[in-house]
């Protein structure tokens, strides 16, 4: 398109050029102006509606980054460069990771016996009240200490070390207004988020810890300005917990 020339020393000097950014990254606009006086290049600018970090005229979405001049006569060409989400969506990049934690379980206790004052042995868990009484530690036929069993959804063993699923989703997106800072550690969930792993402890028959909240978890955000007070670049990561897991 042929560019828009004005005559006099002031006013635009060609039509914007710009460049849509890819997703996670911020698009870009670039035009030239012309000015009275290369010296005061930037009061020339701002007279016609062009000051760093300040709204992109014309251009929706878009803020001043950077002007740069070129002497021009008594006047000069001011290169106005913009950036910001020309659509105005939030051009979201997304991470997932799935992961595996090793959770050792086991053994819970050892088996012990407990002589009565009646010298009659009973089988008990160690700790077990036994005040007053002589106790040894329960031996199999190999001579080794045997220990009560745990249940897991693969069966009934003394030890077990199990994989248990991590789902972490890490978003990377651009917000206009800033974004909630008192919501690290609550239940949120990411948008279209991901399916969630299977619970993997409904066999398991031992002593289990409560994980609050649960669920999504948004565990960490992490707003960045890009142009102070109107536009921020926003990391936010969640993860996915169960509702309970082996104590």
């Amino acid at each position: 398109m042929q560019a828009e020339i004005f005559i006099g020393n002031v006013g635009k000097l060609g039509n914007g050029r710009s460049i849509e950014g890819d997703i996670g990254e911020l698009d870009t606009v670039d035009i030239e102006i012309l000015v009275a006086s290369f010296t005061g290049y930037r009061a020339g600018a701002a007279a016609q509606g062009y000051s760093r970090e300040g709204a992109f005229p014309g251009w929706s979405g878009m803020f001043v980054k950077s002007l740069s001049a070129v002497q021009d006569g008594s006047g000069a060409i001011v290169t106005v460069n913009g950036h910001g989400v020309l659509d105005g969506s939030d051009k979201r990049k997304r991470s997932i990771f799935c992961a595996g934690q090793l959770i050792a379980v086991g053994p819970i206790s050892k088996k012990v016996l407990v002589w009565s004052t009646e010298e009659e042995a009973e089988v008990a868990e160690t700790g077990a009240a036994t005040e007053g009484k002589r106790q040894i530690d329960k031996l199999d036929e190999d001579g080794e200490v045997e220990y009560l069993t745990i249940t897991t959804p693969s069966g009934a063993f003394d030890r077990w070390n199990i994989n248990q699923a991590i789902l972490t989703v890490v978003d990377v997106y651009f917000a206009t207004s800033l974004p909630a800072t008192n919501v690290g550690g609550t239940a949120q969930t990411p948008p279209d988020a991901p399916t969630p792993p299977s619970y993997l402890w409904g066999s398991y028959d031992e002593p289990k810890r409560a994980n609050h909240p649960n669920g999504w978890v948004l565990d960490n955000r992490n707003p960045e300005d890009v142009v102070p007070g109107s536009l921020w670049r926003v990391t936010d990561t969640y993860a996915y917990y169960y509702g309970d897991q082996p104590d």
